[in-house]
């Protein structure tokens, strides 16, 4: 479940719809960002079926909506529907998972878990509740795809996660994800550290030179 804003006026309308005939609608990523008037070439071809839960219209006219993602979905038509109001009508395929409960696959979840946290601490981002839920939910393809939704990454990898039907294969590409994002974090604050060390190091001998001039 998670919080989405809205402001273009083909996908406002696709909700409008949606809500008022209570049908399903499938988020799905654009390539690009900065194009404003997409095509169907401009969509990835994967996304999530989900439930429209509330929505709220903002003071700039955008539309805050609160969606619960159902299931994976792949895409299969799209057309433009533009009478009486233009949105996007979809069809996808829903993509059927494996369960999967072997020791190979606990083993993933327990190094997810305790990456996510270890993210979350370097982040400043810790929220006992969020952890808590994650460690509760026993369907791995349900939490992966959680954390997926909180943690940020580049969009590019949160799409080639959602295309990955195995569930090992995501919780996998998911945990090195993380641990480099880890990683750029760690590295980016000693860099941080090392320059401000400089920086007071040349303001010093500024002062001095400064006073031996005085």
């Amino acid at each position: 479940v998670t919080n989405l804003d809205v402001g273009r006026e083909k996908s406002i309308n696709a909700l409008e719809v949606a809500t008022a005939e209570d049908k399903l609608i499938i988020l799905v990523t654009q390539k690009d960002p900065e194009i404003t008037d997409i095509t169907v070439e401009d969509m990835y071809p994967f996304g999530v079926l989900a439930q429209v839960r509330q929505q709220t219209r903002l003071p700039n006219g955008a539309l805050r909506v609160l969606v619960e993602g159902l299931e994976r979905v792949q895409l299969t038509l799209v057309s433009d529907n533009a009478q009486p109001k233009s949105y996007f009508i979809g069809q996808g395929i829903v993509v059927a998972e494996t369960a999967v409960t072997d020791t190979e696959t606990e083993a993933l979840r327990r190094l997810l878990l305790e990456a996510t946290e270890q993210w979350l601490v370097e982040n400043k981002k810790v929220n006992p509740d969020v952890l808590e839920t994650l460690r509760e939910q026993q369907d791995v393809s349900k939490m992966t795809d959680a954390m997926v939704g909180f943690l940020s990454l580049p969009m590019a990898d949160k799409e080639a996660l959602l295309e990955m039907i195995n569930p090992k294969e995501r919780m996998r590409t998911l945990y090195e994800l993380i641990c480099r994002e880890i990683e750029i974090s760690s590295l980016a604050k000693s860099i941080t550290k090392q320059v401000q060390v400089q920086v007071e190091q040349n303001q010093r001998e500024y002062y001095l030179r400064e006073q031996m001039k005085a």
